[in-house]
């Protein structure tokens, strides 16, 4: 079986036994014509030509049954076995029917099926066993081993009949095959094409963020469609952000290498004429070139781009996320089928976008605080045994602070659960300004207290924190003034284990409570309260006793 009769990766266009099945009924149907012809021109050599047509039909059948039931490779040399009889048998009625209409369309008709049922380079290979054997037929009736042909019309020799059959056989062939060849390369290149498009459909699957299914797809424009460049970007405002971007290798075979860190941030970059150009049915824009005039912070992105195709990949109120790419075409021309399967692409990739949207956004919603948009506690603990893994692994120090709200309850009580809510909505907003300058993370901890881990951090970072934060709050004046207190605690400082930390950071914050709030105090900076210690966890300061410090703390915290 030819290599050409199967697609890129090894499988069969067309299964071999569908071919076979082809060829039988072909060979049955070429049987019927001739055999009616010959009873109509009451030939003499009907009964010769009818035992020799079965036993060539019973052998040919025989060998396409094995086809079927074969292994691969024993089943391919029985179809080379088939059209090596299909070329004898013609080559037999050649000779003993004579130069007839009929008989000489037969060898003509066996190459058109053969090129077009098994592959244009099996119907070469046939041509070329048609010209031997009409060779040899020709050679051995001027030696006498054969009689001399029946008909030869035109008063024409042996040799000139040779030619102008071999020219006729051959004219067929090269047309035939040229046509098959173009349908074949046309159907392997639409087979390359889903199988590709199959694959990156997978990738996408398994993409839980949408920066890797930009990723994915401009790499996909450039190995599949043939992009020399590929952008994604994403359009908030007048601002634009270059979410991935692939080039072609130097041969132009494939992504190359990209070392820049994305994503990259062009702000005020204002209109598009690339982008604003409007879509067709299958959301498609395209443009010979770039315009730097009206499209200057494209053409400096992509400065030598030609033949660029533009398709949206989502279009929700407030953004836009497109792709962008360079295509390779002939001349100023794009082939179609690079066209049609990169708006399939890109619709593919719109699915796996709005996918990766809705995980990351429910992801968000279950790890952080619904009423102040910090994180929630459980993201809180799962960072906390990040850092200590960190410290026994690696040595790295890590930091806690934690703060309580100043009488928070006079403040659901007076102004209701709403200027309550307010209030640690503030507070969670001057935590995360602050925070974000120390590399920290805050959360909330549980009712009106919040916890910040410092990664790296030291005991007077923590300090320096949070005495930021205390200062800072005392600028809110609406709805209600506010102060917080503060208690902070450090691994290794303080104690080497995560509920150490915690408790001694809570002892700290309840000592902070019970010495007039609008404090911040470090574990172990205070002298123990009477009535003796709990044993605390492993690693940790002793601190004072949370239950005493409790009860020794004024009414309200």
């Amino acid at each position: 079986m030819s290599p050409a009769a199967k697609g890129a990766s090894g499988v069969e266009i067309v299964p071999l036994g569908d071919r076979v099945a082809a060829m039988v009924g072909f060979r049955v149907l070429y049987l019927v014509v001739l055999h009616g012809m010959l009873l109509a021109l009451h030939l003499p050599q009907v009964r010769t030509v009818l035992v020799a047509s079965a036993v060539y039909l019973a052998l040919t059948t025989l060998l396409s049954l094995a086809v079927r039931v074969a292994s691969t490779p024993v089943a391919a040399r029985c179809f080379g076995v088939a059209l090596l009889v299909d070329g004898l048998f013609v080559t037999y009625l050649r000779e003993t029917l004579g130069h007839r209409a009929g008989v000489d369309i037969g060898p003509l008709a066996l190459l058109v099926a053969v090129v077009l049922l098994a592959s244009f380079r099996t119907g070469i290979k046939v041509a070329l066993w048609l010209s031997v054997l009409f060779l040899v037929a020709l050679r051995s009736q001027e030696t006498g081993l054969l009689p001399p042909p029946a008909v030869l019309p035109g008063g024409l020799d042996g040799e000139q009949r040779l030619a102008v059959d071999l020219l006729s056989l051959w004219l067929v062939t090269i047309t035939t095959a040229a046509a098959a060849a173009a349908a074949e390369r046309e159907l392997r290149r639409r087979r390359d094409d889903a199988e590709a498009l199959a694959r990156f459909a997978e990738r996408l699957h398994l993409a839980t963020r949408v920066e890797e299914v930009a990723g994915h797809l401009a790499g996909f424009a450039v190995e599949s469609i043939g992009a020399t460049r590929a952008v994604v970007l994403r359009t908030v405002g007048g601002s634009v952000q270059l979410v991935a971007d692939v080039a072609s290798d130097r041969h132009g075979q494939g992504p190359g290498p990209d070392r820049r860190r994305l994503p990259v941030v062009v702000a005020d970059a204002g209109t598009s004429a690339l982008l604003d150009l409007p879509r067709s049915a299958d959301n498609l824009a395209l443009a010979l070139r770039l315009d730097p005039e009206r499209d200057p912070w494209l053409s400096a992105l992509l400065p030598d781009a030609r033949r660029i195709a533009v398709a949206d990949i989502t279009d929700a109120p407030g953004e836009r996320i497109v792709l962008v790419v360079a295509l390779r075409g002939r001349g100023d021309r794009t082939e179609n089928r690079a066209l049609e399967t990169f708006a399939q692409a890109t619709a593919t990739a719109s699915l796996a976008w709005s996918r990766a949207d809705l995980l990351v956004a429910a992801e968000r919603r279950a790890s952080t605080d619904g009423l102040t948009g910090l994180a929630n506690r459980r993201t809180f603990d799962d960072m906390l045994a990040r850092l200590h893994e960190g410290w026994t692994t690696s040595g790295t120090p890590y930091a806690l602070v934690l703060t309580d709200v100043d009488k928070f309850k006079s403040v659901n009580d007076r102004y209701g659960h709403q200027a309550g809510d307010e209030v640690l909505q503030i507070v969670a907003r001057v935590l995360m300004e602050h925070a974000g300058a120390f590399g920290a993370t805050a959360a909330r901890y549980g009712g009106e207290e919040f916890g910040v881990l410092l990664p790296g951090g030291t005991a007077d970072e923590a300090m320096a924190l949070a005495e930021k934060v205390r200062l800072a709050l005392h600028g809110v004046t609406e709805p209600v003034p506010v102060t917080s207190s503060f208690g902070v605690a450090a691994v290794p400082e303080h104690c080497t284990e995560p509920a150490a930390l915690v408790h001694a950071s809570d002892a700290a914050l309840i000592h902070a409570k019970n010495t007039g709030r609008d404090r911040v105090v470090a574990a172990g900076d205070y002298a123990m309260p009477a009535g003796g210690t709990d044993a605390p966890p492993s690693g940790a300061v002793p601190p004072p006793r949370r239950r005493d410090l409790r009860a020794q703390a004024a009414p309200e915290g």
